[in-house]
């Protein structure tokens, strides 16, 4: 009975939550649920228990076959270098393969530390200071026996030709992660024999593995790609599972590689990528069973547990990296930064995360996320330094400091993608930007759609905007990812149009810094420089709760775009 009682209670904090973003309701709710001046605000308190993290390791050797159902939100595009979207990605994650990729475990904070597992690397040898690295491949790895590559072996000619096809393409994004033409990272990938691929670098590099194993960047292509078929339309790589159809806004379906160098895994025959643009739908198809793992908020937990018992939870603190960026390019009013601390100080981070997290597992975020543990700096926290100041909810000083720059009721363009991310992201959006119109600004909210005019090559996540925008930033697994896409005036993903030779330097230095005590120093070192900056202003994050049906076993929770191969390969059915 008390644990029933405990649901609806948790039931009722839900309809309440979702009244503050109705409609007209939210503004009048959101006077009382946030709280004005610095006192009673300045830190980022857990509002309920924190529920306990699960681990799913599972007796028993693994059972062969069945079919896994998971939910995805939108048809996925099929070429990862010509859409950087994490719906590419995510997908790419099943079929494709990479030299390494990132360990996973029975408990979910496993996958936090990003340690990297062999994948198409059976090994590898650093050589000259970290200037080169001399990888082994594993001579069992395949393509898929798709025409018209027919399962030939894997060879260095496909990584270099990978390389290439990455650095080259003009409709990649990311492409500036292994440096530019003039000033490259990588400088080139030789071939000596079929089975050992050379890659020397430039400059000593410190993540030059964790680069290689990152499912943003170089998934291994078959080198007949655009000579013999189109990646748009034709999957083929040489990861766990073979797709074998796409029906748009539907389903995605994927068979078992019975080939796949890692085996003897897949363990499931196939997996279905649903098609669910809501997250609505992903809920009421796992509750009736027809899902087997979901995605699901602390929101609909109460609601899961009262209609399906017997499903079983993860807990853990995800790598979620939420932000408004002011855009910094041209003659734009944000390069003030008295206008970026005032948007910092709109901000109450305690009640955004009792609306979006019931209060559950609440951190503010500096310029990494806080699932980076040892490499954060906490902005609330003692070592945060003098810019720790701005992340205090304060919109009395917020309108001082708008008043001091002559921009008292700032008007500006706020925009969001509401068929992006789902439901929650929306609400948050909605209550953002009435946290900053109750700290003096004037957001004018610009809805746009995600694939034609926000994630597109000339949109807004890629710096086309006018205002400011809130987004999502792809969850990379290396501190200098973030250092470097958001902030380095040479990334093609620097959303803001951040442009500070001093930050350049200090982001090049730390990834320089082959001695991990030192580079930690440094690192902190950049996230306290940039709470004073506030090129962009974090917010804040949650626990997050991944919910398995009673007959999954084996799951391993994957913190990147690479699950395919880290939790779903591995994962399998008790049929029994």
């Amino acid at each position: 009975m008390e644990g029933r009682r405990e649901r609806r209670s948790s039931a009722a904090m839900v309809t309440r939550r979702r009244a503050l973003t109705g409609g007209a309701a939210l503004g009048a709710a959101w006077l009382t649920a946030c709280r004005s001046g610095r006192d009673d605000s300045s830190k980022v308190r857990p509002r309920a228990t924190r529920v306990p993290l699960a681990a799913t390791e599972d007796p028993g050797p693994p059972q062969r076959g069945g079919a896994y159902r998971i939910r995805v939100a939108g048809t996925p595009p099929l070429d990862p270098y010509a859409n950087v979207t994490s719906r590419a990605q995510f997908q790419a994650g099943f079929t494709m393969s990479r030299l390494f990729m990132f360990k996973t475990g029975a408990r979910p904070d496993v996958a936090y530390d990003y340690d990297i597992a062999p994948d198409l690397a059976r090994g590898y040898e650093s050589l000259d200071g970290g200037l080169q690295y001399t990888i082994r491949l594993d001579p069992a790895a395949r393509f898929h026996q798709t025409p018209p590559v027919d399962g030939r072996t894997v060879t260095a000619e496909d990584i270099r030709a990978s390389f290439e096809r990455f650095r080259a393409s003009p409709r990649n994004a990311n492409r500036a992660a292994f440096g530019s033409l003039e000033e490259p990272l990588i400088e080139r990938i030789e071939t000596p024999d079929d089975h050992t691929a050379v890659i020397r670098l430039a400059r000593p590099y410190a993540p030059a593995l964790n680069l290689l194993a990152n499912p943003s960047y170089l998934w291994i292509f078959p080198r007949e790609v655009e000579d013999g078929y189109r990646p748009d339309r034709v999957q083929i790589g040489s990861g766990p599972f073979v797709l074998e159809s796409v029906e748009a806004d539907a389903e995605v379906r994927l068979v078992r590689n019975p080939r796949w160098h890692l085996g003897p895994r897949p363990h499931v025959d196939s997996i279905s990528h649903v098609i669910l643009p809501d997250n609505a739908q992903e809920l009421a198809q796992f509750q009736s069973e027809r899902l087997d793992s979901a995605s699901l908020s602390i929101d609909e937990r109460a609601a899961v547990e009262d209609a399906n018992p017997k499903a079983r939870w993860l807990t853990y603190t995800p790598a979620t990296y939420t932000f408004i960026a002011p855009q910094l390019r041209g003659g734009s009013v944000w390069k003030d930064e008295r206008l970026r601390r005032a948007l910092s100080l709109a901000i109450d981070r305690t009640a955004w995360v009792d609306l979006m997290h019931a209060g559950q597992g609440g951190r503010a975020l500096s310029a990494l996320p806080a699932s980076f543990g040892k490499w954060t700096v906490d902005p609330l926290g003692a070592n945060a330094g003098p810019g720790g100041r701005w992340y205090a909810h304060d919109p009395k000083e917020a309108r001082a400091l708008l008043r001091a720059a002559g921009h008292d009721g700032l008007a500006f363009r706020f925009i969001y993608s509401p068929n992006a991310y789902g439901e929650r992201f929306n609400r948050g959006a909605v209550a953002t930007a009435k946290m900053l119109k109750d700290a003096g600004f004037e957001p004018q909210v610009v809805t746009q759609d995600f694939q034609r005019e926000y994630i597109d090559p000339r949109g807004t996540f890629l710096g086309n905007f006018e205002g400011v925008f809130y987004g999502l930033e792809t969850p990379f697994q290396e501190p200098h990812d973030y250092f470097f896409t958001m902030y380095h005036s040479r990334s093609r993903r620097n959303h803001s149009g951040v442009s500070d030779p001093d930050l350049d330097r200090m982001i090049d230095e730390q990834a320089r810094s082959m001695v991990v005590a030192e580079r930690l120093r440094r690192a902190h070192d950049l996230q306290r420089y940039l709470m004073e900056r506030l090129y962009y202003v974090p917010l804040a994050v949650g626990d997050a709760f991944t919910a398995l049906q009673s007959r999954v076993r084996g799951y391993h929770h994957s913190a990147t775009y690479g699950a395919g191969a880290e939790c779903f390969a591995q994962l399998w059915l008790d049929r029994g």
